[in-house]
């Protein structure tokens, strides 16, 4: 197996959830920042489902119950985002 694919087998469901659908808006500055704040589950899981501002709202069709409590649980354990720009020396 190459280490692509180990890295990618180990990433959570939430953590898949959260690159596939949430990281376009959340880390292009037109979302909030969601990593790293220590939000309990329970927040992500109503602002998801009811939409807030320019969020709109993910109905179970999209995003199932099992499926967001994994993604809540991954943003409210992840630790802040290190900008990209950041790292560049």
């Amino acid at each position: 197996m190459s280490t692509g694919a180990a890295a990618e087998q180990a990433k959570t469901l939430g953590q898949k959830t959260y690159e596939k659908t949430c990281i376009y808006c959340h880390e292009a500055g037109i979302g909030p920042e969601l990593k790293g704040r220590q939000l309990p589950p329970e927040f992500f899981a109503i602002i998801v489902r009811s939409g807030l501002r320019a969020m709109p709202a993910f109905p179970q069709t999209h995003i199932s119950d099992a499926t967001l409590k994994e993604l809540g649980q991954y943003l409210s354990t992840s630790p802040a985002r290190v900008p990209a720009s950041a790292t560049i020396k």
